[in-house]
């Protein structure tokens, strides 16, 4: 009996533990932002495979019970052409585009600015950016508001072979969102008015796929929303946790916190 019990436990432990073996692997860890943040392999994301390219790319996933608080992945920025020995990452970034279905994206850094993260798209509208055998063309540009964030409309193509095929991401980057942790990352109101916004989008892409391919295998579970940084930690975690809460509120119909001092004390929790 003593034994039985002691194999549950181990078992149990060993089903939760978190190892990082791929990170250590060939040049993966060329193929992160930083040599001291791992990719655990739980919930990591794989690639396809493909020949003469890596299956890595510093991204995890996130799937809620049931759906309710929605399914993301949390991603370091690309590598745009790096220095050595770290490795350009963008064409892999891109594949994790399109293999799991990204219909909508939230970026957390100051795309442009060299410490946090080189563009992998052209921010003019019409204009298009390649990578191997993707393109991104830029269709729409626009800015909330109160200049919190800029929503850019992109269209991703991918040539297969004779054929090219073609999906639409919308992007939203978020301008203000500091990554100090002596402050919480956004005021509440404009966390709240961000939320919202990306809630709108991606109810919107999955109603628009319901649409066009019924209801059968097109849950919104099945299409994550891209949540990305330039590590992949504090400030994309803290957005998806903020995220889950969020809809986890709209879910019981609680449209409004009591208090919002409250709220943004509970994102700073999340943010430390």
């Amino acid at each position: 009996m003593r034994n039985i019990e002691i194999e549950k436990e181990h078992a149990d432990l060993t089903a939760n533990e978190r190892h990082f073996v791929r990170f250590f692997k060939a040049d993966n860890m060329n193929r992160s932002q930083y040599d001291n943040v791992p990719l655990y392999d739980k919930d990591a994301v794989r690639l396809l495979p493909c020949s003469g390219v890596s299956d890595f790319v510093h991204a995890s996933k996130v799937i809620t019970s049931g759906g309710e608080g929605g399914y993301y992945i949390i991603a370091q920025t690309p590598l745009v052409n790096p220095s050595k020995p770290r490795i350009d990452t963008q064409y892999n970034w891109l594949r994790m585009l399109w293999e799991f279905n990204v219909y909508v994206a939230v970026c957390l850094v100051n795309l442009g600015h060299e410490s946090e993260c080189d563009y992998y798209f052209n921010r003019s509208k019409g204009e298009t950016y390649k990578v191997n055998n993707f393109e991104i063309t830029t269709l729409d540009v626009g800015t909330d508001v109160n200049w919190s964030w800029t929503y850019y409309r992109l269209k991703i193509s991918r040539k297969e072979g004779k054929k090219r095929y073609e999906r639409v991401i919308q992007l939203v980057v978020c301008r203000n969102w500091t990554d100090d942790p002596r402050f919480s990352p956004m005021n509440y109101g404009d966390l709240s008015d961000l939320l919202n916004f990306v809630w709108s989008l991606e109810n919107d892409s999955a109603s628009q796929r319901r649409a066009q391919h019924g209801a059968v295998g097109e849950r919104s579970v099945l299409h994550p929303t891209l949540v990305h940084s330039r590590a992949g930690m504090n400030r994309a975690e803290t957005y998806v946790a903020a995220s889950i809460f969020g809809r986890h509120m709209s879910a019981k119909q609680t449209r409004t916190l009591r208090s919002g001092k409250f709220s943004v004390n509970i994102i700073h929790l999340f943010y430390l």
